[in-house]
C-alpha cells in the first residue's frame, strides 16, 4: 500500500513537472503572437516551427532524452516516458487540425515575404505583370534585404502597382493581434473610471484613438508658433 502510494505521488510529481515544462514553451509561443505589428505571414511561421519542435521533442522524450524538458530531468528516475511522447504528438495533431489553413497559404505568404525570388508564375494572375515590374527595378531591389514586408510594400506607387498592393494588404490583415483589443480595453477601463463618470463617449473614443496610435506627437512644432494658448488669456 505505501508502495503503491509512493509511486502514484512519484508519478503525479513527474507529470506536474512534464506540464511545467511544457507550459513554458506554450508560453514562448504565446509571447510571439503578442505585441504590434505582428502579421499573419508571422505566426504561420511561428507555428509551423513550433509543429515541427514538438515532433523533435516526442521522438526524444521517447528515446528518453530529456534535454528540453529540465523540470522533469531533474525528478524523473527509471520512468517510462511513451506517455508523455504521445501527449507531445497529441498536441502537435491539435495545433496541425486547428491551424491548417496556414498551409493553403503558405504560397501566398511567401509572396509577401519574399518577393525578390517569388516565381512570378505562381503569383495571382492581376499581380504577375506587377511583380516582374517589381524584381527588376533596382532601386526596390537593393531595399528588399533590409525592410519587411510592410515597408517594401507600403513604399510601392499606387499607381504602378494598384493590384500587387492590394493582394499584399488582404494579407497583412488576415489575422488581426489581439493585443491592440487588450491595449484599448485596458486604457478604456483606466481612463472610463467611476472618478471620471462625466467623461463623454466622443472624448473617451479620442483617448483610445491617441493612446493606441503610431504617431509620434511633435508638442513643441505644435506650439513653437502659438503665442495665445486659450481664448479667454
Amino acid at each position: 500500500m505505501i508502495e503503491d502510494l509512493i509511486e502514484a505521488k512519484s508519478e503525479f510529481k513527474c507529470a506536474f513537472a512534464f506540464a511545467v515544462d511544457l507550459m513554458e514553451k506554450l508560453n514562448e509561443l504565446n509571447v510571439i503572437f503578442q505585441g504590434k505589428n505582428v502579421f499573419a505571414h508571422k505566426i504561420c511561421n511561428a507555428m509551423k516551427s513550433f509543429t515541427i519542435q514538438l515532433n523533435l521533442l516526442s521522438h526524444q522524450v521517447e528515446e528518453g532524452n530529456l534535454i528540453h524538458f529540465p523540470l522533469l530531468k531533474s525528478i524523473a528516475v527509471d520512468l517510462i516516458l511513451n506517455k508523455y511522447s504521445r501527449q507531445l504528438d497529441a498536441l502537435k495533431n491539435e495545433f496541425e487540425r486547428r491551424f491548417s489553413d496556414f498551409k493553403t497559404l503558405e504560397k501566398e505568404f511567401k509572396l509577401v515575404t519574399a518577393p525578390s525570388s517569388f516565381d512570378c508564375a505562381k503569383a495571382p494572375n492581376d499581380c504577375q505583370m506587377e511583380l516582374i515590374d517589381m524584381q527588376c527595378d533596382l532601386t526596390l531591389k537593393e531595399t528588399f534585404p533590409n525592410v519587411g514586408p510592410k515597408d517594401i510594400f507600403g513604399g510601392l506607387s499606387e499607381d504602378n502597382f494598384p493590384h500587387l498592393k492590394d493582394f499584399v494588404k488582404k494579407m497583412m490583415v488576415l489575422f488581426g493581434s489581439t493585443y491592440i483589443c487588450e491595449q484599448t480595453l485596458s486604457t478604456m477601463s483606466i481612463t472610463k473610471s467611476k472618478y471620471r463618470s462625466q467623461l463623454t463617449d466622443e472624448n473617451l473614443q479620442s483617448v483610445l484613438r491617441i493612446s493606441n496610435s503610431s504617431m509620434e506627437l511633435d508638442f513643441k512644432a505644435n506650439l513653437k508658433d502659438k503665442s495665445q494658448f486659450h481664448g479667454s488669456h
